[in-house]
Formats: C-alpha cells, structure tokens, sequence
C-alpha cells in the first residue's frame, strides 16, 4: 500500500513539474532575430557518407564501414558516431519515418 502511495505522489509530481510552452512566444521571439543574425555555414562530410566525386553513397552499411559497428547498435554511444536519424528515410509529404536506408546512392 505504501509503494502504491509513493508511486501515485511521484507520477503527481512529475505531471506538476511539467512544462508548457507557448508555441507563438516562442516562434516570436526566435523570429523578430532572424533577420539580424547571421550564421556561418560550414560544409561539413557526414559520418554516414562517403563522397566520390560527384556521387555520394551513404546509408546504415557505410556507416558501418567508417565507424565501428557495435557503436551503431549502442545506445550510450556519443555523437561523434552520428544520429540514427541520419539513416532515416522520411515520406516527403507527411514526413512520417517510413523505414531506414542500408545504402544509396546520390548522384
């Protein structure tokens, strides 16, 4: 009974420590900056590719070839062995994941 009541007072204050954000505050704020700051874009070769030329192969299988591959499968490993998002094929419309990419190939 008193796990019961500890538990019930926990999920209480978790749901009391919740956070909500105003979505036009916040697209307000970030939007009246835009216009003011620039930013410095770097062209940066992704984990997940490798260039030839003008053909680029990337997906989960040259991934796995750069990196080490029990690192793809962990999920403590740190970022410099890229995101799983990377891999990630979205539907262009709903933007929906609809499966992940083993390999492609981009001209």
């Amino acid at each position: 009974m008193k796990q019961l009541a500890i538990l019930v007072l926990n999920c209480a204050a978790l749901a009391a420590n919740g956070q909500v954000t105003n979505v036009e505050r916040l697209l307000e704020s970030t939007g009246g900056k835009r216009g003011t700051q620039t930013t410095a874009v770097t062209v940066t070769e992704k984990r997940t590719e490798i260039n030839k030329g003008n053909v680029a192969y990337s997906g989960v299988a040259v991934q796995a070839l750069r990196v080490n591959p029990l690192q793809l499968v962990n999920p403590a490993a740190p970022p410099r062995y890229g995101f799983a998002q990377d891999n990630m094929v979205r539907d262009p419309i709903t933007e929906r994941a609809s499966g992940l990419s083993i390999f492609s190939i981009r001209f």
